[in-house]
């Protein structure tokens, strides 16, 4: 189990890492409509940037890199770093190209730092630990985006520069003392051979996450429904002020899921990672089905809650399971991959949600829950025809496998 200062060094950055993502979507009116004069379709392009390094498997080659170095925290710092410097930009640039440009590499870099604390969490825990641990780390997304979220309510968008100013020198503060403890990382031994096929075993050993990697297109596919549809569903079929009750519903959505985190880690560790994204996972399908029926405001913001307590779960379990089926030589590989089906879902999701919400909003939301149920039923049949399968188990106690272990008397 790592010690509160690994911890602190994974929940800290993550959590300053989502806060800064926490401010884009709040104030995209201000930020890109009305200082480039571009509809909602050039806006959704714009937020479908952020996803194109990982389109592009640059995610995956960072992983290799990393792999190939034999370290984490140095990459992770730099990734830190420049996300801090281009989230401090995005208020002042004039030009539209260039603000395409900084957005692209804010994406990168923020990939760069969170496929690798992903990674870090694989390194520093063992089947038993990981689950809590990779809980603690996933609690700092919603940590993040509520704390990004309460400062533009707070401070609104009259001082947009001076909130995107500060909460990016905090970023590239995080960044600077994850370079700084790099210089105390060990750096893992690798044979000249191993390196030379690092990229050959990485490919083969790709097949293994197909099950998480699955549900993460998923997910990350329904979260970009969050983005592009709360906002104008509350506007066009709830008739009220969009922008103060998105934010209030994304909270309720954020706080279930901080709330939810500790047990999600639990489940997971108890029951298995799969028989938890499974079950949540059909639960989460059918409630999105429900947000689109949504008659009354009420209604709508405790679906979300609701929403956000069981991607809590399914998420974490999943990212575990991931955590599981990685190879050792090639962790941040496989984890960036993870990772990188994740960025396809938000890019694929932004175009076909918001496509088809321009005919129902009821449909949309049934197409994001019904790939859900979709996957839960993947993992259902896994359950029944695959229940010995070695990679799916839960992990046994360090106890329970020690006695199991010993001779008997």
């Amino acid at each position: 189990m790592p010690g509160k200062r690994q911890l602190a060094g994974l929940f800290l950055p993550m959590m300053l890492l989502f806060a800064s993502m926490a401010l884009v979507s709040p104030s995209l009116d201000v930020l890109v409509r009305e200082r480039f004069g571009v509809g909602n379709a050039v806006m959704s392009g714009f937020m479908g940037v952020h996803s194109l390094p990982q389109i592009l498997l640059l995610g995956l080659a960072i992983g290799m890199l990393s792999d190939r170095l034999g370290r984490r925290l140095p990459l992770i710092g730099l990734g830190l770093l420049g996300t801090g410097i281009t989230t401090a930009l995005l208020p002042w640039i004039t030009s539209w190209p260039l603000m395409l440009t900084v957005r692209f590499l804010d994406g990168l870099l923020g990939l760069m730092a969170f496929g690798l604390l992903l990674t870090r969490v694989v390194d520093l825990t063992d089947a038993g630990t990981r689950p809590r641990v990779m809980a603690v780390l996933m609690a700092a997304i919603p940590a993040g985006y509520l704390t990004g979220s309460a400062l533009i309510m707070q401070f609104g968008l009259t001082r947009l520069s001076w909130v995107f100013g500060g909460v990016g020198a905090a970023v590239a503060l995080a960044g600077a003392w994850q370079l700084a403890e790099a210089r105390g990382e060990a750096a893992a031994t690798r044979s000249e051979e191993a390196a030379r096929a690092g990229l050959r075993r990485t490919l083969r050993s790709l097949p293994r996450l197909w099950l998480p990697m699955l549900f993460g297109f998923v997910d990350k596919f329904t979260f970009s429904g969050f983005a592009v549809l709360t906002a104008p569903f509350l506007a066009d079929a709830l008739g009220v002020e969009p922008l103060y009750w998105t934010s209030m519903a994304l909270v309720a959505f954020w706080l279930a899921f901080l709330v939810a985190s500790p047990l999600a880690g639990r489940f997971a560790g108890r029951f298995g990672s799969l028989r938890v994204v499974t079950l949540c996972s059909l639960l989460y399908g059918g409630l999105l089905c429900l947000l689109g029926t949504s008659s009354t405001l009420s209604f709508f913001i405790g679906l979300m809650g609701l929403c956000g307590a069981l991607t809590a779960m399914q998420y974490i379990a999943n990212a575990t399971l991931a955590g599981q089926l990685v190879s050792p030589a090639d962790r941040a590989a496989g984890m960036e991959a993870f990772h990188m089906a994740g960025s396809w879902g938000m890019f694929v999701g932004f175009g076909v949600l918001g496509v088809t919400s321009a005919h129902s909003y009821a449909a949309a939301f049934g197409v994001a829950g019904g790939l859900e149920i979709l996957c839960a039923l993947t993992g259902t049949a896994i359950l029944l025809f695959r229940p010995r399968a070695h990679e799916f188990r839960p992990a046994k106690p360090r106890a329970l496998a020690q006695a199991a272990s010993s001779p008997a008397k």
